[in-house]
Protein backbone atom coordinates (compact mmCIF):
# COMPACT_ATOMS: atom_id res chain seq x y z
CA UNK A 1 0.00 0.00 0.00
CA UNK A 2 1.30 3.39 -1.06
CA UNK A 3 2.46 5.99 1.68
CA UNK A 4 -0.58 7.64 3.24
CA UNK A 5 -0.62 11.60 3.17
CA UNK A 6 -1.58 13.81 6.32
CA UNK A 7 -4.67 14.32 4.37
CA UNK A 8 -5.19 11.09 3.64
CA UNK A 9 -4.76 10.08 7.58
CA UNK A 10 -7.34 12.61 8.85
CA UNK A 11 -9.49 11.30 6.52
CA UNK A 12 -8.83 7.24 7.25
CA UNK A 13 -9.24 7.74 10.94
CA UNK A 14 -13.25 8.32 10.12
CA UNK A 15 -13.63 5.10 8.11
CA UNK A 16 -14.03 1.84 9.27
CA UNK A 17 -12.42 0.15 6.54
CA UNK A 18 -9.21 1.56 4.37
CA UNK A 19 -10.01 4.28 1.94
CA UNK A 20 -9.97 3.17 -1.31
CA UNK A 21 -8.01 5.23 -4.54
CA UNK A 22 -11.17 7.50 -5.12
CA UNK A 23 -11.66 8.19 -1.06
CA UNK A 24 -7.69 8.61 -0.82
CA UNK A 25 -7.33 10.94 -3.96
CA UNK A 26 -10.47 13.33 -2.83
CA UNK A 27 -8.94 13.42 0.88
CA UNK A 28 -5.46 14.57 -0.79
CA UNK A 29 -7.65 17.30 -2.99
CA UNK A 30 -9.47 18.55 -0.86
CA UNK A 31 -6.93 18.80 1.70
CA UNK A 32 -4.95 20.60 -0.60
CA UNK A 33 -7.80 23.30 -1.35
CA UNK A 34 -7.99 23.69 2.44
CA UNK A 35 -4.34 24.09 2.89
CA UNK A 36 -4.44 27.01 0.81
CA UNK A 37 -7.51 28.77 1.89
CA UNK A 38 -9.54 27.77 -0.64
CA UNK A 39 -8.09 31.19 -2.91
CA UNK A 40 -9.09 31.89 -6.32
CA UNK A 41 -5.58 29.66 -7.56
CA UNK A 42 -6.79 26.72 -5.10
CA UNK A 43 -9.69 26.17 -6.71
CA UNK A 44 -8.29 26.62 -10.27
CA UNK A 45 -5.55 23.97 -9.08
CA UNK A 46 -8.59 22.00 -7.43
CA UNK A 47 -10.53 21.68 -11.12
CA UNK A 48 -7.31 21.26 -12.94
CA UNK A 49 -6.60 18.45 -11.03
CA UNK A 50 -10.11 16.72 -11.49
CA UNK A 51 -10.64 17.37 -15.05
CA UNK A 52 -7.04 15.57 -15.46
CA UNK A 53 -8.28 12.69 -13.19
CA UNK A 54 -11.74 12.27 -14.86
CA UNK A 55 -9.51 12.25 -18.45
CA UNK A 56 -7.47 9.43 -16.89
CA UNK A 57 -10.63 7.52 -15.86
CA UNK A 58 -12.48 8.03 -19.08
CA UNK A 59 -9.16 6.48 -20.90
CA UNK A 60 -8.80 3.85 -18.26
CA UNK A 61 -12.54 2.37 -18.19
CA UNK A 62 -14.01 3.35 -21.86
CA UNK A 63 -16.82 1.16 -20.77
CA UNK A 64 -18.24 3.18 -18.04
CA UNK A 65 -17.60 6.70 -19.71
CA UNK A 66 -19.27 5.17 -22.65
CA UNK A 67 -22.52 4.38 -20.29
CA UNK A 68 -22.07 7.30 -18.80
CA UNK A 69 -22.22 9.35 -22.09
CA UNK A 70 -25.21 7.24 -22.98
CA UNK A 71 -27.37 8.23 -19.79
CA UNK A 72 -26.29 11.44 -20.19
CA UNK A 73 -27.94 11.65 -24.35
CA UNK A 74 -30.76 9.74 -22.99
CA UNK A 75 -31.56 12.56 -19.95
CA UNK A 76 -31.35 15.31 -22.76
CA UNK A 77 -33.59 13.22 -25.02
CA UNK A 78 -35.97 12.41 -22.22
CA UNK A 79 -36.11 16.73 -21.39
CA UNK A 80 -37.05 17.45 -25.09
CA UNK A 81 -39.43 14.62 -25.69
CA UNK A 82 -41.11 16.06 -21.87
CA UNK A 83 -40.92 19.80 -23.27
CA UNK A 84 -42.41 18.77 -26.72
CA UNK A 85 -44.89 16.78 -24.94
CA UNK A 86 -45.91 19.90 -23.15
CA UNK A 87 -46.50 22.17 -25.96
CA UNK A 88 -49.81 23.54 -26.19
CA UNK A 89 -50.96 23.02 -22.63
CA UNK A 90 -51.99 25.80 -20.32
CA UNK A 91 -51.25 24.64 -17.44
CA UNK A 92 -47.32 23.62 -18.01
CA UNK A 93 -44.77 26.12 -19.19
CA UNK A 94 -41.91 24.07 -20.09
CA UNK A 95 -38.33 25.79 -20.08
CA UNK A 96 -35.94 23.65 -22.71
CA UNK A 97 -33.10 25.51 -22.32
CA UNK A 98 -33.18 25.62 -18.58
CA UNK A 99 -33.87 22.23 -18.25
CA UNK A 100 -31.42 20.94 -20.44
CA UNK A 101 -28.93 23.39 -18.74
CA UNK A 102 -29.19 21.73 -15.75
CA UNK A 103 -29.21 18.41 -17.04
CA UNK A 104 -25.74 19.19 -18.86
CA UNK A 105 -24.67 20.18 -15.46
CA UNK A 106 -25.50 17.10 -13.85
CA UNK A 107 -23.82 15.24 -17.04
CA UNK A 108 -20.93 16.91 -16.25
CA UNK A 109 -21.16 16.04 -12.36
CA UNK A 110 -21.22 12.24 -12.94
CA UNK A 111 -18.10 12.54 -15.87
CA UNK A 112 -15.92 14.10 -12.87
CA UNK A 113 -16.74 11.33 -10.55
CA UNK A 114 -16.52 8.61 -12.47
CA UNK A 115 -13.47 7.57 -10.96
CA UNK A 116 -14.99 7.44 -7.75
CA UNK A 117 -17.23 4.52 -8.89
CA UNK A 118 -15.61 1.74 -6.73
CA UNK A 119 -16.81 -1.67 -4.99
CA UNK A 120 -16.52 -1.12 -1.24
CA UNK A 121 -13.23 -3.19 -1.62
CA UNK A 122 -11.70 -0.79 -3.86
CA UNK A 123 -11.92 -2.18 -7.13
CA UNK A 124 -13.15 0.09 -9.98
CA UNK A 125 -16.59 -0.61 -11.23
CA UNK A 126 -16.20 -0.59 -15.12
CA UNK A 127 -20.54 -0.43 -15.11
CA UNK A 128 -22.70 2.34 -13.50
CA UNK A 129 -25.10 0.89 -10.98
CA UNK A 130 -28.84 0.71 -10.81
CA UNK A 131 -28.12 2.99 -7.87
CA UNK A 132 -26.60 5.49 -9.84
CA UNK A 133 -29.05 5.47 -12.24
CA UNK A 134 -31.66 6.23 -9.37
CA UNK A 135 -29.79 9.25 -8.38
CA UNK A 136 -29.63 10.30 -11.80
CA UNK A 137 -33.21 10.12 -11.85
CA UNK A 138 -33.72 11.63 -8.82
CA UNK A 139 -31.60 14.99 -10.25
CA UNK A 140 -33.42 15.05 -13.69
CA UNK A 141 -36.45 15.09 -11.73
CA UNK A 142 -35.00 18.66 -10.37
CA UNK A 143 -34.69 19.80 -13.71
CA UNK A 144 -38.71 19.08 -13.80
CA UNK A 145 -38.68 22.36 -11.79
CA UNK A 146 -37.91 24.23 -15.06
CA UNK A 147 -41.20 23.56 -16.37
CA UNK A 148 -43.44 25.71 -13.44
CA UNK A 149 -46.28 23.12 -13.07
CA UNK A 150 -46.99 23.28 -9.32
CA UNK A 151 -49.61 21.40 -9.41
CA UNK A 152 -47.65 18.08 -11.87
CA UNK A 153 -45.48 18.45 -9.13
CA UNK A 154 -47.65 17.77 -5.97
CA UNK A 155 -49.80 14.82 -7.94
CA UNK A 156 -45.86 13.20 -9.03
CA UNK A 157 -45.04 13.42 -5.18
CA UNK A 158 -48.03 12.13 -3.87
CA UNK A 159 -48.22 9.00 -6.36
CA UNK A 160 -44.33 8.29 -5.71
CA UNK A 161 -45.40 8.27 -2.23
CA UNK A 162 -48.16 5.70 -2.65
CA UNK A 163 -46.54 3.30 -4.97
CA UNK A 164 -43.34 3.16 -2.87
CA UNK A 165 -41.44 5.51 -5.96
CA UNK A 166 -42.09 1.61 -7.82
CA UNK A 167 -42.45 4.07 -10.83
CA UNK A 168 -38.85 5.36 -10.49
CA UNK A 169 -37.74 1.90 -9.82
CA UNK A 170 -38.90 0.78 -12.99
CA UNK A 171 -37.47 3.63 -15.13
CA UNK A 172 -34.34 3.45 -13.13
CA UNK A 173 -33.94 -0.55 -13.75
CA UNK A 174 -34.52 0.06 -17.52
CA UNK A 175 -31.71 3.32 -17.46
CA UNK A 176 -29.37 0.78 -15.69
CA UNK A 177 -29.34 -1.73 -18.76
Amino acid sequence: MAAVSSHAGRAQRYSPRPLTDGERWTAEALGRLRHRRYVPHAWLAFLRDSLQRSQSTRHARPVIARQACGWGAAGAGAWTLACAAARGHEDVRPRPVAGLLWWLLVWQMLDWHLGMAESGDGRPRERLSPADAITLARFWLVGRRAARDRAADRRLRRAAALNGGAPLARMTAILAQ
